[in-house]
């Protein structure tokens, strides 16, 4: 399960809710799996330390669609990224071949000039 949160902050007038330290605390999204893109206030330091626990949701409870859509938007970026990722890496590979290709020809040059110099001189 996946844990992450964002920070963003609130176009709201409300007043936002402190922590129990007496701070302010902003509105963060969270990305769990099983809350993605619900957003909620926590303590400035929350999920560095226990003692920073403050939480409150901001939004209210999501439908289940709007958490599968969410869920299927993330995967298929992963997807797109993994793809993106292996295309760049066989660009690479194609890349250190013609490097290779182009050593192995200026080596064997190197080695016909030096084993078979033009005598015709």
């Amino acid at each position: 399960m996946q844990r992450s949160s964002s920070i963003s902050s609130s176009s709201i007038d409300a007043p936002t809710p402190r922590c129990h330290y007496g701070v302010t605390s902003p509105i963060r999204t969270s990305w769990r799996s099983d809350y993605p893109g619900r957003r909620f206030y926590g303590c400035f330091g929350y999920r560095t330390s226990r003692k920073y626990l403050f939480f409150q949701w901001y939004d209210p409870e999501p439908l289940a669609r709007y958490s599968d859509v969410i869920r299927r938007a993330k995967l298929e970026a992963a997807v797109a990224a993994s793809t993106a990722m292996e295309d760049n890496m066989l660009a690479r590979v194609a890349t250190m071949r013609r490097r290779g290709v182009v050593i192995i020809v200026l080596i064997s040059m190197i080695v016909l000039l030096i084993f078979f110099p033009d005598r015709s001189r």
